[in-house]
């Protein structure tokens, strides 16, 4: 169901952040080099905070100028190098790997070997996560709803029981994790980020399980199953976006 509330109120979200990011523009301009130090934003921004902006934010919305603002301008710089050798590396060794599983299944004229894969430690983390994260929620102030637990449990086994001939033989394209890390880099131009280490975190260990895919360690081929099911595409788009 459309909530039309959600679409009403996004001009008005987007003048807020319109505010935050010209007071962190003009904070980068007094700081290029070295910024403001981690933790520093809020304290700092007191000082730009414009007159008609009413929140005290403790970052600016924005991963690029948070991390310009905290860091400085060169650490901006440095960072998107490491990205760019980052999607070179990926996007390399995708390819690379791709390469390589072609001309084996062909010199040896059938598909590669199955191997399957220990699984159980997959379905022994799902399943200790869910009352861990309800121990963490009520730790953390925040009382979980049980009606979606109710709801998300059995999807998530349904999910498991119709995904686990691939979890068993299957192999995870590096591919299928740079499209969820694409929609949390936008999602972060306008959420914050760096300050919230449960959230940049995601960011970290989806790239590097990227990266250590591309690198042909840790992915494992299946010969009836060697393509990710088109819902783990879907699932992930969707976490992503």
């Amino acid at each position: 169901m459309l909530d039309i509330q959600v679409l009403s109120e996004a001009k008005k979200s987007l003048g807020y952040r319109w505010e935050y990011w010209t007071a962190t523009v003009a904070m980068i301009r007094d700081n290029p080099l070295w910024g403001c130090g981690p933790g520093g934003f809020q304290d700092r921004y007191a000082a730009y905070k414009l007159p008609q902006a009413s929140e005290m934010v403790a970052d600016p919305h924005n991963f690029i100028l948070e991390l310009a603002a905290t860091a400085g301008c060169p650490a901006l710089l440095l960072g998107g190098l490491a990205i760019v050798e980052w999607l070179r590396r990926v996007l390399g060794g995708t390819k690379a790997s791709a390469a390589a599983t072609d001309s084996t299944a062909a010199s040896s004229g059938h598909s590669t070997d199955a191997t399957t894969t220990v699984v159980w430690p997959v379905y022994q983390g799902a399943i200790a996560g869910v009352p861990l994260g309800f121990v963490a929620s009520f730790v953390a102030g925040y009382v979980p709803d049980l009606a979606l637990l109710f709801a998300a449990v059995p999807a998530a086994i349904l999910v498991l029981v119709l995904l686990d001939p691939w979890f068993r033989a299957g192999r995870c394209p590096a591919l299928l994790l740079v499209l969820p890390l694409m929609g949390l880099a936008v999602n972060l131009l306008a959420a914050g980020s760096l300050s919230f280490p449960g959230v940049i975190q995601t960011w970290w260990i989806l790239g590097a399980c990227a990266l250590n895919l591309a690198a042909g360690s840790g992915s494992v081929t299946g010969a009836s199953n060697t393509k990710a099911p088109r819902v783990v595409w879907a699932a992930l788009a969707a976490s992503g976006l």
